[in-house]
């Protein structure tokens, strides 16, 4: 099948244009921008001269077009996104390469009920030990209904102090050393 192009009129007018920028280039500085009459589309960026990124006006988003294109777009990704979840294992797309998998446990999922949960780290993060600290993490839903608890940020285990002013018996005296 050859994937068809659609009109820059027709992304504008169906809130493509608009939701694509307020969701996402625009809170980076950027801003996908076309010109119907040259029939081209670009993307201005303004990364440099301010730190907030983007923003349309209060009289573009304030009115019924603005509302009718988000709920537009919002509905087609909403249709779109069971068979999503069945092909790629989630709306957006993972980047396998980043991830590797590390276990496969029966836990809490976040919701706090006991399932699978498959914990996957982070490409050049070292496997945590089973006492390790997670710090930073992400849960998703994949396509087999487990959960993937992707570990981000991981601290050690503390450290086992030894209260050296406590009294020695045959099997501590070597630790005070």
């Amino acid at each position: 099948m050859t994937a068809k192009t659609i009109p820059l009129t027709e992304l504008r007018d169906a809130g493509y244009l608009q939701e694509a920028n307020r969701q996402f280039f625009h809170p980076l500085g950027l801003a996908l921008t076309i010109d119907i009459n040259a029939g081209t589309m670009f993307v201005q960026d303004w990364r440099d001269i301010d730190g907030e990124g983007g923003f349309f006006t209060e009289a573009e988003l304030n009115n019924p077009e603005a509302e009718q294109k988000a709920m537009a777009v919002a509905h087609e990704l909403g249709q779109r996104s069971a068979v999503r979840i069945d092909v790629c294992g989630a709306v957006i797309q993972s980047i396998p390469t980043t991830l590797r998998t590390w276990t496969t446990i029966t836990a809490p999922d976040p919701t706090g009920r006991k399932t699978k949960i498959r914990s996957i780290v982070a490409r050049d993060t070292p496997t945590p030990p089973p006492d390790a600290t997670i710090t930073r993490e992400t849960w998703e839903k994949a396509a087999d209904g487990t959960w993937e608890r992707t570990i981000l940020e991981w601290q050690p285990p503390a450290a086992e102090t030894i209260d050296r002013a406590a009294p020695t018996t045959p099997d501590t005296a070597d630790q005070r050393k």
